[in-house]
């Protein structure tokens, strides 16, 4: 499967990531509502990693004054949370995509990485790094395992750790087939293969891993990126509106810059926690995932909404649009006009 990124070179892209991780820095609150849609209101992860990252992360509770940052417990965020614990005034837990979320919008979480549907349904959020999960190509841990062709598949039973995905896959099955799948639960922590449905969502670690008895299989992000020739943004760093982020805002993207600039290290440290070698851990972090949203990552997200709202999967723009501020990645065109059609 071909990346949208056939004609720009691996070290090309590493490149652009470590001239835009070594620019000048953004001083605190610029990031604050630099993306935001502003939309009408609508209202089983590895437990070694999970482990390995509280370890790391010390203690998951909030102290007077710190401000409650939440990750997703998986491979991927790991560059993301590179010393990010030894920031004095934050304090870093880790779960599933969709639980962040819920925390989020409950009050309980300040800063959450993430899924970007969610993202889109609530008028009141705004990203606050650069920083993110997002593909070019191929992703590895987000993927459609079916026992029949895709065209003719019935029933689809949608990992319950995420939205993002599971909207991503209706409509790439509407686009691509024009099939609407009767859809299930895989309630977390139940075993793929004994889901009761023609296909399956996986996504996370145990997505990294050969799936027998499912001879029909899709990589969502190669899927998307053949498709769109677009990038696709999985999940980003979100606050409620009105929530004081200058501590965090500037730490985030300085993880994620000690993270990408330590892959090695960090495939080494976690390969063993997810059963991969330190050669695929590696590959994987590299060359499967991309941790910076700049303008073409804003394209795909703008794309991706207004698809998500096509198909009733989430609200639409409010009019007039709102026009973003200059940020870290560019005064770009696309960026001043994100959420034109």
């Amino acid at each position: 499967m071909r990346s949208i990124a056939t004609d720009t070179t691996r070290s090309e892209l590493l490149a652009e990531a470590g001239r835009k991780g070594s620019g000048s820095e953004v001083p605190p609150g610029e990031w604050r509502g630099i993306i935001h849609f502003p939309l009408s209101r609508n209202r089983k992860s590895s437990n070694h990693l999970r482990l390995t990252m509280s370890r790391l992360s010390g203690s998951a509770t909030a102290t007077s004054g710190s401000i409650r940052v939440g990750a997703v417990s998986y491979l991927n965020t790991v560059p993301l949370v590179d010393g990010l614990t030894e920031i004095s005034g934050i304090s870093l837990s880790f779960d599933l995509p969709s639980r962040l979320a819920d925390n989020l919008s409950a009050g309980h979480l300040d800063v959450a990485l993430i899924p970007c549907v969610e993202f889109f349904q609530n008028p009141d959020y705004v990203v606050v790094s650069d920083a993110c999960i997002a593909c070019r190509g191929p992703v590895l841990s987000v993927k459609l395992l079916s026992r029949r062709p895709f065209e003719e598949m019935e029933s689809l039973a949608l990992d319950e750790g995420s939205r993002t995905s599971a909207a991503l896959v209706r409509i790439l099955l509407r686009q691509r087939f024009g099939i609407s799948p009767q859809l299930r639960s895989l309630p977390l922590g139940e075993p793929y293969e004994q889901a009761d449905a023609d296909a399956v969502l996986i996504i996370g670690d145990r997505a990294m891993h050969p799936a027998a008895g499912f001879p029909h299989q899709w990589d969502l992000g190669a899927e998307w990126c053949e498709w769109s020739g677009l990038p696709f943004v999985f999940a980003m760093w979100v606050a409620r509106r009105g929530i004081d982020t200058c501590v965090v805002e500037r730490e985030l993207s300085a993880a994620r810059d000690r993270g990408v600039g330590r892959l090695e290290t960090l495939a080494k440290e976690h390969a063993d926690s997810v059963g991969l070698s330190e050669a695929d851990c590696l590959a994987y972090l590299r060359d499967n995932l991309y941790f910076y949203l700049g303008d073409k990552e804003l394209q795909g997200m703008r794309r991706f909404r207004d698809l998500a709202h096509e198909f009733g999967l989430a609200p639409p723009p409010e009019e007039p649009p709102w026009i973003p501020a200059a940020c870290a990645f560019g005064d770009s065109e696309d960026t001043r006009n994100f959420n034109h059609a």
